[in-house]
């Protein structure tokens, strides 16, 4: 038997002669939901989802977090690899950014993003994905004297749609003062 794991889930129950009626099931990490043949029509988690309306248009994001622990100073070229769980367009996202905590002002931060698709040039890293990967043309991900920034795919191109399996490299081009960032990338589903 499939098992899916959720940690919400809102369910929408028809019941003959009577209206429909809303269930919400708050789920810890450590359960799993069977997939069944009732509510969902399905077999499997992936038709579970379809059945749900999730198979494309779902909304998601991807993150990457650079940590200092809150004391020690992030450096130029840190990086945090990501596996695209599915294919996907990238629609925006922010990054944020922030001193050592307690202490107040606003960092600078570039944070640069590249693909390799997993099949053809990846190799960890000794050649593939590098800076030649980029897929933010020229707008990283930046921060300058602030502590947050949208991010706007619109200037990247194809580099704004992803593949199931695309590894995502996100480095660290460069920084002043920031022990903790976080990048976002809100994506959607294909």
């Amino acid at each position: 038997m499939k098992r899916l794991l959720i940690t919400s889930l809102f369910i929408l129950v028809a019941v003959p002669s009577f209206a429909a009626t809303a269930i919400n099931l708050d789920v810890d990490a450590n359960s799993a939901v069977d997939v069944v043949y009732g509510g969902t029509n399905a077999t499997t988690a992936a038709g579970a989802l379809t059945n749900l309306g999730a198979a494309s248009g779902l909304a998601s994001r991807i993150v990457a977090n650079f940590d200092g622990g809150g004391t020690t100073a992030i450096v130029q070229d840190s990086k945090c690899i990501i596996t695209v769980p599915f294919a996907c367009t990238i629609t925006g996202g922010q990054i944020l950014a922030s001193k050592k905590l307690g202490t107040s002002g606003t960092v600078s931060i570039v944070v640069n993003i590249w693909r390799e698709a997993i099949a053809t040039n990846f190799d960890g890293g000794s050649s593939h994905p590098a800076v030649g990967d980029k897929i933010t043309a020229s707008a990283p991900p930046t921060i300058t004297a602030a502590n947050r920034a949208a991010i706007d795919p619109a200037t990247w191109g194809a580099g704004a749609t992803l593949a199931k399996g695309d590894i995502l490299v996100f480095n660290v081009d460069s920084v002043t003062d920031a022990v903790i960032c976080n990048v976002v990338l809100y994506v959607n589903k294909l």
